[in-house]
């Protein structure tokens, strides 16, 4: 209640930073007004991971999204009274410099940061090189917990006496 994000003044200031880069597209849960129906992407949204790992920019004012999108090496751009409150996403956005969070009272910070983005030169590759740095210090979590159902019971005990170890 009270948590607000990108009003449609704001996200006509986004269009009009992004149209002269290319093809600008909108996915919302919520009805849009009319002025933006040509930039809606109707997809289904079992299809919205594909469609942005092959995005240049992600801009939003969903957690969830940007923090997908960081993880592909996607450049994000999160607007909302969030920021600052979610250890996962201050991560991405400070540790590893994946994206660029804003406050609602940050309107301009957040037209910046987006123009800083299109502008910035061989950004695919400095993106691409910043995920793979953050995945190299993550774990396979995939892999982890198949070592830990096949070594179950012994697991708990080695995973309890050192949390840190490469199971």
């Amino acid at each position: 209640m009270g948590i607000q994000g990108i009003t449609a003044q704001i996200a006509e200031s986004i269009i009009e930073i992004l149209s002269p880069y290319g093809k600008i597209y909108i996915t919302s849960e919520r009805e849009l007004e009319s002025q933006f129906e040509p930039y809606r992407l109707n997809i289904n949204p079992l299809d919205m991971h594909h469609v942005m790992a092959f995005a240049d920019i992600y801009i939003g004012d969903s957690q969830t999204m940007a923090a997908e999108a960081g993880v592909l090496g996607i450049p994000f751009v999160r607007f909302n009274d969030f920021v600052g409150r979610l250890s996962y996403l201050n991560e991405l956005e400070l540790k590893y410099q994946l994206g660029f969070g804003h406050k609602t009272s940050d309107e301009k910070g957040m037209l910046k940061s987006i123009d800083k983005l299109v502008k910035m030169e061989e950004r695919k590759k400095i993106f691409a090189e910043r995920r793979k740095k953050m995945l190299s210090e993550k774990i396979d979590f995939a892999k982890f917990q198949t070592w830990f159902i096949e070594n179950y019971p012994g697991s708990v005990k080695i995973h309890k006496e050192n949390p840190e170890s490469e199971f």
